[in-house]
């Protein structure tokens, strides 16, 4: 595979996948913000709608629970997370790689302290990219 095809396969199975997914609990948690069915069309055009309205729209308990659940068990790290940088199996024991792994793992301890003494600031932390937070792969 030449050029970036690995650099973007990398990319695509960590850091993109917990960009788009790590956040899903939080948001949908709140089931108006991700409702998984509804039981009413959503309005057609923007003039007020009725509080009678829009709780008629929305899901059964029942459906909002189990929703909840797959978010929630998708939401937690499994017992063998391993963040991105690390990889227990030593498929490169070659120096060259060795160096280009350990400077790599040094460049993401860098942005990963970055992150979080951002986000000791602020009032609504955003830890999803946090590289001691990203899985090396999708490991679903």
């Amino acid at each position: 595979m030449g050029g970036y095809g690995g650099t973007m396969i990398i990319y695509t199975c960590s850091a993109h996948h917990a960009a788009t997914n790590s956040g899903q609990f939080e948001l949908g948690s709140f089931m108006p913000n991700m409702p998984a069915a509804m039981r009413a069309p959503p309005p057609s055009h923007k003039s007020p709608l009725s509080l009678h309205d829009f709780l008629d729209s929305l899901p059964a308990v029942n459906t909002t629970c189990r929703v909840l659940s797959v978010l929630w068990v998708l939401r937690n790290e499994p017992i063998d997370m391993l963040p991105l940088g690390h990889y227990p199996d030593r498929h490169f024991t070659e120096p060259v790689p060795l160096r280009s792994m350990s400077r790599f793992r040094r460049r993401l301890n860098r942005i990963s302290q970055k992150i979080r003494n951002r986000n000791r600031k602020l009032q609504l932390p955003y830890p999803y990219l946090d590289p001691s937070n990203v899985e090396n792969s999708v490991a679903i």
